[in-house]
């Protein structure tokens, strides 16, 4: 019986009346109602990939370059020089990290 009770109380509390707006808390500002949400990056999308891919294969061909020759202090210098403008030209050409750039 109490559990009854319970299921009422709660279900009065959750429920929505009739013609009365739902409240949506999924999206920014709280609109009345929810809103379909289509997602229309995939060339975005596969930009992004395809300019991670083209930094992953020059991280590696700086890799190797300080391998080949002969990992000394002066080529981990310049090991890291070459990564630090391969980070800087990946992140300045992705859309969704530029503004977060001070």
């Amino acid at each position: 019986m109490v559990s009854g009770f319970v299921l009422s109380i709660a279900m009065t509390v959750c429920s929505v009346p009739p013609g009365q707006a739902t409240v949506d808390h999924t999206q920014p500002y709280h609109q009345e109602q929810p809103m379909g949400k289509y997602f229309l990056r995939r060339p975005v999308d596969d930009a992004r990939r395809c300019a991670w891919e083209v930094y992953v294969q020059r991280l590696e061909g700086h890799f190797k370059d300080y391998v080949r020759a002969g990992r000394s202090p002066e080529t981990w210098q310049t090991l890291k020089a070459n990564n630090r403008c391969a980070k800087q030209d990946y992140v300045y050409q992705d859309p969704y990290l530029v503004p977060v750039i001070p």
